[in-house]
C-alpha cells in the first residue's frame, strides 16, 4: 500500500515551523522524539523521511512525521527515542 505523500519541508516552514514530530509507527510502541528540520532541504518531504527512521526503543523500521507545534515540543521531548536508520548519531540524512 502506498502512503499518501505529505508537504514539502518549504511548505512547512513557510507556515513557521522548523521542527518534526516523529513517532514510531509501531501501534504498541508509540515513542516519538522532535527532530530539527534545518538538515533536510526545502524539497524533501515529510513522507520520504518517514521510512528512513528506526526506533531505538523497540527497532520497528519505520515512522509517521508531522511538523512540531508548539505546543508538543516539551511533551516529545520527554517521552523520544527515534533516529534515522544508518548513521553515526541518528540524526543526519
Amino acid at each position: 500500500m502506498q502512503r499518501e505523500q505529505k508537504i514539502t519541508l518549504r511548505e512547512m516552514r513557510e507556515s513557521g515551523s522548523t521542527r518534526l514530530l516523529v513517532y514510531c509507527r509501531d501501534y504498541k510502541c508509540a515513542h516519538s522524539v522532535v527532530v530539527d528540520a534545518s538538515r533536510w532541504s526545502d524539497d524533501v518531504r515529510l513522507s520520504d523521511l518517514e521510512p528512513r527512521f528506526t526506533c531505538q526503543v523497540c527497532g520497528h523500521r519505520g515512522a509517521d512525521v508531522v511538523r512540531a507545534l508548539a505546543h508538543g515540543h516539551r511533551l516529545a521531548r520527554a517521552i523520544g527515542c527515534v533516529k534515522l536508520r544508518g548513521t553515526k548519531r541518528g540524526l543526519t540524512a
